[in-house]
């Protein structure tokens, strides 16, 4: 199971996340399972908790799917925050 940034969607307004989740399925093959991240409305451990109950995944993995949105979460905000410096100092220059 990997779980992933799916990157900046158009339109975003900077405060969704566009996640993705691939599991295995069968040897071989792996399928993925898209989901917004809401910044400023969700949190990890409830959409961990989400994902296990209506993926059907164990109830195990809840804590490292979450510490995973949460480092995929901080990772967002370290880019956004080093965009907004490089843009300021454009701007200054």
């Amino acid at each position: 199971m990997e779980l992933r940034d799916g990157g900046w969607q158009k339109g975003d307004d900077g405060n969704v996340m566009h996640l993705s989740l691939v599991m295995p399925v069968v040897e071989g093959k792996k399928t993925s399972f898209n989901f917004e991240y809401h910044l400023v409305e969700d949190n990890p451990l409830a959409i961990a908790k989400e994902m296990v109950t209506e993926l059907g995944i164990s109830e195990a993995c809840t804590g490292k799917i979450s510490k995973t949105i949460q480092e995929l979460v901080d990772a967002r905000a370290e880019e956004t925050k080093r965009k907004a410096e490089a843009e300021k100092q454009e701007v200054a220059i």
